[in-house]
């Protein structure tokens, strides 16, 4: 018979409760009496070797202590884990706080690129319209090109047709003055009035109908060539090379309120008795010297105007407008002659040729146009640059104009073709006016940073450049004598460039710094009117 299996006990902790003196003991060892320490041991230790108290006492420490050190270091770990939960709080608040700021920023973003969004398909659908109304129009012009080609072919038919008749009728006439005369030597000799007058007739009565009604337009678009005086390339006899110091003795003799808004343009009559003033008001004024009394004032534009000319004669005025036109005026009673709407943007700069039978004007759809002012038609629609066009002049005693543009260069144009002759490159920003010498062989210009460019023209090279800025530059003008450049600038002050030591003679200031515009900011309510200074220095 097998022996039962021997069941071994489970080990138990037996707690036995601290003795009463190690109790005090470890309380004041757990807080750092170790003097008080020292004199329990020695105290105790001697009342033992005298045996008045036992070596060691069964007496426990009382439950209560215990209990309370226990308690004590609960409440120390549930301290320790309240700082650690604020911790760990106080970082949640700051990441979610974090996190709403992000989701702030991105539905922010998210709306606007939903307007960017609804903006480009708007555009897109406006372009995609534009497009085929585009498509449809050039189909149209197209089909009218080629309307006109056939035309043009009928009319040179007509024109070799009626040379034709016309060689077979003088044939006829010199056959019958022959016969008439009798004799050989009458053919050598002019026809008598009498006989031209019917050939005259004859003339009239063959011409094809076709070719009598087609307009003659070469006849009014040709630029006639100039007979040069020698002496108008030469500084006018009175004329004085402007100094510095004769800058600085200039003075403003009289000022004039002019406009309800900002001066934009001034232009001085060729005889020197009246100038005209432009402004952002739409009104174009008249103005008598030197009393500065008013002549007319005409409410030229609905917007406002960027520039003013006199025709040669002076009898006609032309004015460029921020509502895209060019209109003429007559300079003696303000009454409008024409309007010149082509322009698909508006227009800042126009200017006359010498013979006054044309206009140049310069807008910001990039474009040049060259206007036949005999036939009102638009004869040139010069086009190179590919920033807006802030200024065009025709060159003296020429069939050239030179234009400035907001994307940094300077072109010369022929303006009998529309064809560009030559690019003139030296500016690094907009170029806002230029100007020709009295003899037309060297032009200047100036750009948004305050620089000057003096341009020889034969050769299209740079012959000087000066810095005027900080402040843009947007006025320039040529001494007649060649010694000197003006250059007005935003700050109100206008520099006197020395030629020939590329250098700055002399700065007059003359009124307040200029204002912003929605065009040229060389602006002032003022025309302020300078005493023993050359007008057509200035002007």
């Amino acid at each position: 018979m097998a022996e039962p299996a021997v069941v071994m006990p489970q080990p138990r902790l037996i707690d036995f409760p601290e003795p009463a003196e190690d109790y005090v003991r470890n309380f004041l060892l757990r807080h750092g009496l170790t003097t008080t320490l020292a004199t329990f041991q020695q105290e105790w230790y001697t009342k033992v070797l005298q045996g008045e108290l036992p070596e060691r006492t069964d007496e426990p420490a009382p439950d209560l202590y215990r209990e309370l050190d226990h308690l004590r270091q609960q409440v120390q770990n549930f301290q320790q884990q309240s700082v650690h939960q604020t911790n760990k709080q106080t970082s949640s608040q700051n990441k979610v706080e974090k996190l709403q700021k992000e989701r702030d920023y991105h539905r922010l973003n998210h709306r606007r690129i939903l307007q960017e969004k609804t903006k480009f398909v708007n555009e897109i659908k406006s372009l995609k319209d534009l497009s085929s109304r585009l498509e449809e129009e050039l189909v149209a012009l197209r089909a009218k090109h080629d309307a006109l080609l056939r035309e043009k072919a009928l009319i040179r038919l007509d024109r070799d047709r009626t040379k034709t008749q016309m060689n077979s009728i003088q044939a006829t006439l010199r056959q019958t003055q022959l016969e008439t005369n009798g004799s050989s030597a009458t053919m050598m000799q002019p026809a008598p009035p009498s006989t031209e007058t019917e050939r005259g007739k004859a003339l009239r009565q063959h011409r094809n109908p076709v070719f009598e009604s087609a307009p003659r337009l070469e006849e009014t678009t040709r630029m006639r060539a100039f007979n040069v005086n020698p002496d108008d390339l030469l500084p006018p006899p009175e004329a004085k090379p402007m100094t510095g110091a004769r800058a600085q003795a200039l003075s403003v003799v009289n000022t004039v309120h002019a406009h309800t808004s900002s001066i934009t343009a001034l232009a001085l009559h060729p005889n020197g008795e009246t100038f005209a003033t432009v402004s952002d008001d739409g009104h174009l004024k008249l103005w008598a010297l030197p009393t500065a009394q008013p002549v007319f004032d005409v409410l030229a534009h609905t917007e406002w105007i960027a520039d003013v000319r006199f025709s040669p004669t002076g009898t006609v005025l032309a004015t460029a407008s921020g509502d895209g036109s060019v209109r003429l005026w007559d300079s003696h009673t303000g009454e409008r002659i024409l309007a010149l709407n082509e322009h698909g943007h508006a227009v800042w700069s126009v200017d006359f040729h010498a013979s006054g039978d044309f206009l140049a004007s310069a807008s910001l759809d990039q474009t040049i146009k060259v206007w036949d002012l005999n036939t009102n038609r638009c004869r040139h629609t010069l086009r190179q640059h590919t920033d807006s066009v802030n200024c065009v002049r025709f060159q003296p005693f020429s069939h050239q104009l030179l234009s400035g543009s907001a994307d940094g260069t300077v072109v010369l144009w022929d303006a009998r073709s529309g064809l560009p002759v030559q690019t003139l490159k030296g500016h690094t920003n907009a170029v806002n006016n230029l100007c020709f010498g009295r003899a037309g062989d060297v032009a200047a210009s100036v750009d948004a940073d305050g620089n000057v460019i003096l341009w020889e023209m034969r050769t299209g090279r740079s012959m000087l450049t000066v810095a005027c800025g900080p402040h843009s530059a947007y006025v320039v003008a040529l001494d007649p004598c060649g010694t000197s450049i003006a250059v007005g600038s935003a700050d109100a002050s206008i520099r006197i460039v020395d030629i020939q030591s590329a250098s700055i003679a002399a700065e007059c200031a003359y009124g307040r710094e200029s204002k912003r515009s929605e065009h040229f900011q060389k602006k002032s309510l003022d025309a302020r009117f300078l005493r023993r200074a050359p007008r057509h220095f200035f002007g």
